[in-house]
């Protein structure tokens, strides 16, 4: 049986480790929360381009570009965001990854993607 007067709670060694695994998430979460910032813009610019239905692809493109100037958005450009034509109508479609360095070899990779319905009759 162990004496209570004996157990003395966190050793150094579980106080280094416990400060590393918090580093460690916090270095992350530095690396992790500009890229979901700027996948935010594009989600809100995408989908207000949609719902504004340009009629041509090169209407949507310098709509895009207006968003992509003025909301400062990285990681893709306006011309990656394709227009797809179908039977229910257009698309716009995007699909990226941003990259981000961590430490050493050690690198980040996030995958985005979304396909948003234009409103308006297709040209």
């Amino acid at each position: 049986m162990m004496d209570r007067a004996r157990q003395r709670g966190l050793g150094w060694l579980g106080l280094i480790m416990l400060f590393a695994g918090l580093g460690f998430v916090l270095l992350v979460g530095f690396q992790v929360l500009p890229v979901y910032l700027n996948q935010m813009k594009i989600t809100r610019a995408v989908n207000a381009v949609a719902s504004d239905a340009p009629a041509t692809v090169t209407e949507v493109r310098s709509a895009l570009q207006r968003y992509w100037d003025i909301e400062d958005i990285k990681d893709l450009a306006p011309r990656d965001v394709k227009v797809i034509r179908s039977a229910s109508g257009r698309i716009l479609s995007y699909d990226y990854e941003a990259r981000r360095h961590l430490f050493a070899n050690v690198s980040l990779v996030l995958e985005f993607g979304e396909d948003v319905p234009v409103d308006g009759p297709i040209p």
